[in-house]
């Protein structure tokens, strides 16, 4: 059973660069079965990667990067403000 409190959780499908105030935007694709996928919010989702945004490995502050946000890494998201909700 995945862990209540996040609204995407997948693997990292695309890594763009940012530019005006972003340091990258990822997409993310939930790869859960059904049963899991009950806890996400979304099955799909842009994440713009910002200098406020607070990267944590194993519920602790990261050393890495945004850098460290590469295709095929898996994570978890938790979106703390407004959220656009077109499909990607």
């Amino acid at each position: 059973m995945l862990p209540i409190g996040f609204h995407i959780r997948g693997a990292i499908m695309a890594h763009e660069e940012g530019g005006n105030g972003l340091l990258a935007r990822v997409l993310i694709e939930n790869e859960f079965d059904a049963d899991e996928f009950v806890d996400a919010q979304f099955d799909k989702a842009w994440v713009e990667i910002t200098g406020e945004t607070l990267i944590q490995r194993s519920g602790q502050e990261a050393e890495e990067s945004v850098g460290a946000l590469e295709q095929g890494v898996r994570v978890q998201v938790v979106f703390d403000g407004a959220v656009r909700e077109s499909y990607p």
